[in-house]
């Protein structure tokens, strides 16, 4: 488990091959490691029909960012559409097929975990959230992505602005506050919790 607060940037981000060969994710972080993370965020673009990766063993949040909507549809018949900004679970052995509605490149944001360790809630965030003072009581790890504009927090000297995360244990916070610096900042909390 990570051990101190992270600042990341896009710069740390990696790039790597969907595992069905079918396309690319950009990882923003992986704990403890790619190969065999316990959870994971990720962002990646689809571009044509086709398709998910199967992870066994795997819980999945996906939200699509932008660009077309795109329908899923399981192995058992059932479909759902994926609209901006609004995450949906589903789990990763199922065999998905993702269409894409109209032409154009959707981007999408993942958040992965291992079933039977660590469950996981995305949400989508504008302006300022309430100050947490008990955050170990919520969370035992906060992971937050600003999509756009830039929030300032009471743990962390300098701005995360768009397109960066801060991986937050909150073993090493008693009380986190988050504030934004612009009207149109939007960012995500994902609060991780180790069973």
């Amino acid at each position: 488990m990570i051990a101190q607060v992270t600042h990341l940037k896009p710069n740390m981000y990696r790039v790597m091959p969907w595992k069905n060969g079918g396309g690319s994710t950009t990882e923003i972080y992986a704990d403890p490691s790619s190969q065999d993370f316990d959870w994971r965020i990720s962002m990646a673009k689809i571009n044509s029909n086709g398709p998910f990766s199967l992870f066994p063993g795997i819980e999945r949040i996906i939200m699509n960012l932008s660009g077309p909507h795109i329908k899923l549809q399981h192995e058992n018949g059932n479909s759902v559409l994926l609209k901006a900004l609004e995450p949906y679970n589903f789990s990763g052995e199922r065999e998905t097929f993702a269409t894409m509605l109209t032409k154009g490149e959707a981007t999408d944001f993942n958040v992965m975990t291992k079933d039977n360790k660590v469950k996981a809630t995305l949400s989508v965030e504008r302006g300022r959230y309430p100050v947490l003072d008990n955050a170990h009581e919520i969370a035992d790890i906060i992971f937050i992505y600003v999509l756009s504009g830039a929030i300032t927090t009471n743990i962390w000297s300098s701005l995360i602005s768009a397109d960066e995360s801060l991986v937050i244990p909150t073993t090493k916070i008693k009380k986190l506050a988050l504030e934004t610096t612009l009207a149109e900042t939007v960012y995500f909390l994902v609060n991780f919790n180790y069973v």
